[in-house]
């Protein structure tokens, strides 16, 4: 083996979901939607170095399925920020539950623009997002605040980071 050689990366986009978008899930007239998942999205691109993205499931507990299976909310990339990060690196899915995105979004969702997803690497080397409401342009809020829970290692679930699901 070269040692000399560089670890292969992968470019990770920081990404954002509309806060209209999270709107039209959580107030279907449907019951039963319970989390969001949160899969990697290759884009169909001809460019090598686009970093892989986002998209979002919502799921639903009755019956037990997806809305969307076939047609996920692609999230938008934000600006050209990206994350690099070199292997090992476990891809898995990320889940919010409702309550969580309900948390960050608060009562009032018209002073939001939308989540911002920010990629990080935890201690077994899954990659997770940090999940932060922005606030609207012309929104008295003053400052965003990104709830905090456990490491997604420990499995405390919480608002503000997607939990990244164990391998099947």
């Amino acid at each position: 083996m070269n040692l000399e050689t560089p670890l292969q990366t992968l470019k990770f986009l920081w990404v954002k979901w509309p806060i209209t978008q999270v709107e039209f899930w959580l107030n279907r007239p449907t019951t039963g939607l319970d989390y969001f998942l949160f899969d990697f999205h290759f884009p169909a691109t001809n460019d090598p170095s686009l970093p892989l993205g986002l998209c979002a499931f919502a799921h639903n507990s009755t019956p037990p399925g997806y809305f969307n299976p076939y047609n996920p909310d692609i999230l938008l990339p934000y600006e050209s920020n990206a994350a690099l990060f070199s292997g090992p690196i476990k891809l898995t899915s990320n889940i919010l539950s409702v309550a969580e995105v309900q948390s960050l979004i608060g009562p009032d969702p018209s002073v939001k623009d939308y989540l911002l997803f920010t990629p990080n690497l935890n201690t077994d080397h899954q990659v997770y997002y940090e999940v932060t409401a922005v606030p609207s342009a012309g929104s008295k809020v003053g400052v965003t605040v990104t709830a905090k829970t456990a490491t997604p290692l420990d499995g405390g679930g919480g608002s503000g980071i997607t939990n990244p699901s164990p391998p099947a």
